[in-house]
């Protein structure tokens, strides 16, 4: 990682890098502002999956994979940085936002959540035991169950990196495996090739079930490729599943800006583009209109 990415302060940091996340950069960038992109699983990935996108003005029955070049080409000319990492957590400070990243904090003045949609519903259990045996970010949390037993619930290859670090400082670890893609995992981690079912507990978690296997744990770590929005910021308004924004995309947070599948449906490409100007434009005279002197 750069080290100026951290010691930086930039004045909009998107979050996700898909049509939104990009439209919103790129927008961002043509009103001047210092942008990062935060996108830990490759530009416009779910775009390039599309086998053929018929409803795109301009553009007719253009292949996904040639769409996604088209936007990644265009975002390039910028030289907009972009830093592989999850947001693990974003947080109110005296001089803007801090995004933890895991491994350090990201400082910005302004934020704008790309975030799509999660379809991994919660786990019984999960919300129940949040804080108390449930994390979402390994290095965040891992030290606090030195040497005890854990689980790690992989739905990405960016869980065999939280479950070797948990292997280096807890007793077992039991990577329960949403996904074909492990390769690196440590081989004293314990492979768990089942369904996760619920996970229980008294005051803190004791123990997660895999189709009628109880395994002891302590803590039961969820790596998903995004956080659920409410788990990454405190006090941003949820409305039937979707970040809650007004017409300018901004949140109930201020300074925090939304756009895309993550406000809700339609879940279109144009709506994502169209919404991360929108956003990257509102945010920018945010900033402006707060510049001392104004």
């Amino acid at each position: 990682m750069p080290e100026n990415i951290l010691s930086s302060s930039w004045d909009i940091v998107v979050i996700g890098g898909g049509p939104a996340g990009l439209s919103a950069a790129v927008n961002a960038a043509v009103r001047n502002k210092k942008v990062l992109v935060l996108e830990h699983q490759g530009l416009c990935r779910k775009v390039a999956w599309a086998e053929k996108i018929n409803n795109y003005l301009g553009l007719p029955a253009i292949a996904g994979k040639d769409l996604a070049a088209a936007y990644i080409r265009h975002f390039k000319e910028f030289d907009i940085p972009v830093l592989e990492k999850r947001a693990e957590m974003i947080v109110a400070a005296s001089n803007g936002l801090m995004i933890n990243i895991g491994t350090g904090d990201i400082q910005a003045s302004a934020v704008i959540l790309a975030l799509g949609v999660i379809f991994q519903q919660a786990l019984p259990g999960e919300e129940h035991f949040l804080g108390r045996g449930i994390s979402y970010c390994a290095t965040c949390d891992g030290p606090l169950y030195r040497g005890r037993d854990v689980a790690v619930l992989a739905y990405g290859h960016e869980a065999v990196e939280e479950a070797n670090f948990l292997a280096e400082i807890c007793r077992s670890v039991y990577l329960l495996k949403a996904t074909d893609d492990i390769s690196g995992l440590r081989p004293e981690v314990r492979i768990i090739d089942k369904k996760p079912q619920a996970i229980k507990g008294d005051d803190f978690v004791t123990h997660v079930i895999v189709e009628g296997e109880e395994l002891p744990v302590e803590a039961v770590f969820i790596m998903r490729p995004t956080l659920p929005a409410q788990r990454l910021l405190f006090g941003l308004e949820i409305e039937n599943g979707f970040i809650k924004v007004g017409h300018d995309l901004s949140s109930s947070v201020a300074g925090v800006w939304a756009a895309g599948d993550c406000t809700g449906k339609p879940h279109q490409i144009s709506k994502a583009v169209g919404e991360g100007a929108t956003a990257a434009l509102n945010a920018a005279k945010y900033l402006e209109e707060k510049r001392p002197g104004r």
